[in-house]
């Protein structure tokens, strides 16, 4: 891990790749989980290191348990585990991966349970990238088990694990990476360990890019919003995703197919989206509008003092959207359709305190209901129209 910190400083801006991760994502890297167990025969050297931390206590069976619940081991948390339990919450990772010795394997979830998680295909596609990449400059290494992969419960069942509380609890997506027979691997073969995975590491990640990255907003307001990304009929044991409550996005990685989308929000109109499509190595950006319950979008909103006044309604052409301000600003107008998706925007309108009109061809638009949003930095002014025929002559 700490040649992979430098090797991501060196070979910014020179390489490609590199570059492109480092701009894309927040890219965290933890070289060492236990230093007291790292350095149990004294402060300058690792012989001697365990794998328990100075309370005896093994951390990586110190975790909660989807199946077992807190302290699955019956000791209290120890500082190491809250610490990262902490840190890990914060940052709300997408895609991360914990390192072990003592074999030469990728092993996905789950730990603790026999069933298969909702996302085994995906899990089963970056562990096998992973070691097929290995296997590329390597011989005899990672050959093991499923050609160097493996389910854990398949493996062997543990409990507390740092996977499971990730992918369980966090709604992360973690595997444990088994990169040495040797518990303490000799100097000597460092620079083939490195040389061996440094690939896989990036191709491991790069997963974070791919998938479905959506952002979710609402339909009156704009604002981002927490909100569950559940994939019906696939979905199961916590593996749905969350938007982030600052900034509305999400990122959901899934194996090759199409899938079924359930957004729910509090105080929201549940909103689903069929026949999703996601690709290997592909990128589906999304934008998610969710209408709020009681009102959807409506008349409601409009001031009164008729801020906002719309004409002529019907209209087949020409929308003539007249903004009349008590003092002078800067607005923007939408037009937004019955189920609350943005069709036309307008930014950065200068409007004076004499208020102004502005014209909007409407002439594509299908016939129906649809509804003008005017903003600016503080309200939020709707109003609807009616959509018609253009007539014949």
């Amino acid at each position: 891990m700490l040649r992979l910190i430098d090797y991501l400083l060196e070979n910014y801006s020179s390489q490609t790749r590199v570059t492109s991760l480092i701009d894309s994502l927040q890219i965290w890297i933890n070289p060492l989980a236990n230093p007291d167990g790292t350095y149990a025969g004294g402060n300058h050297t690792v012989s001697g290191a365990t794998r328990r931390n100075s309370n005896s206590v093994d951390l990586n069976r110190n975790y909660p348990d989807p199946q077992d619940g807190p302290h699955p081991d019956g000791r209290e948390y120890q500082p190491e585990t809250t610490s990262m339990m902490e840190f890990m919450a914060k940052h709300n990772f997408v895609i991360s991966a914990n390192f072990h010795s003592g074999e030469e394997v990728v092993n996905y979830p789950w730990d603790t349970w026999s069933r298969l998680h909702a996302d085994n295909l995906w899990f089963k596609f970056i562990s096998r990238e992973y070691a097929d990449t290995v296997h590329q400059y390597s011989s005899g290494y990672m050959t093991g088990f499923d050609d160097g992969i493996t389910n854990g419960y398949a493996w062997y069942s543990i409990n507390g694990g740092r996977q499971d509380w990730v992918t369980g609890f966090m709604q992360g997506r973690e595997v444990t990476i088994e990169l040495d027979y040797s518990f303490i691997t000799p100097v000597n073969d460092l620079d083939n360990l490195w040389n061996y995975n440094y690939r896989s590491f990036l191709n491991y990640i790069s997963q974070a890019l791919y998938g479905i990255h959506g952002e979710v907003t609402d339909s009156v307001t704009g604002q981002p919003l927490k909100a569950e990304i559940l994939i019906n009929e696939h979905d199961q044991d916590s593996s749905q995703v969350f938007s982030d409550s600052l900034t509305g996005k999400f990122v959901r990685m899934l194996n090759e197919g199409k899938y079924n989308l359930k957004i729910t929000s509090d105080g929201y109109e549940e909103k689903r989206i069929d026949s999703v499509s996601v690709e290997n190595y592909q990128t589906n950006n999304m934008l998610i509008q969710l209408v709020p319950i009681g009102y959807g979008i409506t008349e409601e909103f409009i001031d009164k003092q008729q801020m906002l006044n719309l004409y002529p309604d019907p209209v087949s052409g020409i929308l003539h959207t007249e903004i009349k301000p008590g003092k002078s600003g800067i607005f923007t107008i939408e037009i937004i359709s019955i189920d609350g998706r943005t069709l036309k925007t307008m930014d950065k309108i200068n409007v004076p305190y004499g208020g102004t009109v502005v014209d909007t061809d409407v002439s594509e638009l299908s016939e129906g209901i649809y509804f003008v949003r005017l903003r600016n930095n503080n309200n939020v002014w709707v109003k609807k129209f009616i959509k018609s025929e253009k007539k014949k002559y």
